[in-house]
């Protein structure tokens, strides 16, 4: 499935002046951005569509330690894409477009998720749900809002980033979109931030530890 260029996420860094459509992600269509678009629009990894289609069949491309043979499997904010001894981290840059920061081999094997929900299992056992539609169990002490670290590899909690006053913090949606900061001060929903050259309030729904 593709869409009219002009159409396409506005966070993605792509050129849209020789083009007319662009191809559509399996899901997650406005909070990630297809792995063709990244591997040969904006890596130049690939020269092609058909060069991309033969390395995922042989299996030679991960995202977050999995290997993946879709060409439009959507890479969301924080995934990692993995691919010869390459690795990168999708992050929103303060033009509000996405980015990749090519990390080392030991980062690739961390990921971090925002937790936005969580419910008591049975034997007291809670689970966590995070953002991006993933689950974990754990019986950490871990509050909505915050994020937490996993080792890819073990599924289990690495670390826990609290959402508290000296955190640092991402935007992750809104008008304040990809800026980074330290939380100075928060008062119910809304949050002070210091950032680069710049103070804003933001909602806290709009901003994750990291």
């Amino acid at each position: 499935m593709h869409q009219k260029i002009n159409v396409a996420p506005k966070t993605w860094p792509i050129e849209r002046k020789n083009k007319k459509f662009v191809v559509v992600s399996t899901h997650l269509q406005k909070q990630g951005i297809p792995l063709l678009v990244a591997m040969r629009d904006i890596l130049h990894a690939v020269a092609n569509r058909r060069e991309l289609k033969i390395t995922l069949r042989d299996g030679k491309i991960k995202v977050n330690n999995k290997i993946i043979k879709e060409d439009k499997f959507p890479l969301a904010l924080m995934s990692v894409l993995s691919f010869g001894d390459k690795n990168y981290r999708v992050i929103m840059n303060e033009k509000r477009k996405f980015s990749f920061d090519e990390i080392n081999a030991e980062d690739a094997n961390e990921l971090t998720f925002k937790v936005i929900g969580k419910k008591i299992l049975r034997k007291g056992k809670k689970q966590f749900n995070l953002l991006g539609g993933h689950n974990i169990t754990s019986d950490k002490e871990i509050n909505v809002g915050d994020s937490v670290v996993l080792d890819l590899e073990k599924n289990d909690i690495k670390k826990i980033l609290k959402l508290e006053r000296g955190s640092h913090v991402l935007v992750i949606s809104g008008r304040h979109l990809g800026k980074i900061g330290v939380i100075k001060g928060i008062n119910n929903k809304m949050t002070n931030i210091d950032g680069k050259d710049i103070h804003f309030n933001v909602n806290s729904d709009n901003i994750m530890s990291i």
